[in-house]
């Protein structure tokens, strides 16, 4: 693939934790800052913490399952990653209250800054149960429709 000599940052939760391997065998690397059960604002603020040292060619930051986000806080710390990266904000699907304002919040904070490319998982996955170890984690099929679709976005496909 066109994509496997690409690095990778992932901020995200235990879903990124989940979706690694199809990134893993779509990109050179794919390192994780993500913990089970994490809330959106501990990754934006790690997220805002490290944005400035990161060196990888793809940022890709994947909150919102376990919460909403603090719009104002998301669109501060994508600022300040550097500009050679490709910042990739993906659309959760957590068939939960908070769904779609989370949703509705990462759109908002794509449409203000014109270099976040949106892999939307949400559209994608919502009619898929089939993908889901339990409607949230995503089982081997999840995973690697995960993957394609990062690689898609990565591409401007």
């Amino acid at each position: 693939g066109r994509t496997s000599d690409m690095t990778m940052t992932v901020f995200g939760d235990s879903f990124a934790i989940g979706a690694a391997n199809g990134l893993h065998r779509r990109f050179k690397t794919a390192t994780l800052h993500a913990k089970e059960g994490e809330q959106a604002f501990a990754a934006v603020s790690e997220l805002d913490r490290l944005a400035p040292s990161l060196t990888t060619d793809i940022v890709l930051i994947h909150v919102g399952n376990n919460g909403v986000i603090d719009e104002v806080a998301l669109a501060a710390a994508i600022a300040k990653i550097p500009t050679h990266s490709v910042v990739v904000l993906g659309l959760p699907r957590v068939p939960r209250f908070w769904q779609d304002e989370v949703v509705k919040q990462l759109r908002s904070v794509a449409a203000r800054s014109p270099r976040v490319k949106v892999a939307d998982w949400y559209s994608l996955a919502n009619p898929h149960d089939a993908w889901f170890v339990d409607g949230v984690h995503p089982n081997g099929n999840g995973v690697r429709e995960y993957g394609n679709l990062i690689q898609r976005t990565v591409l401007g496909e």
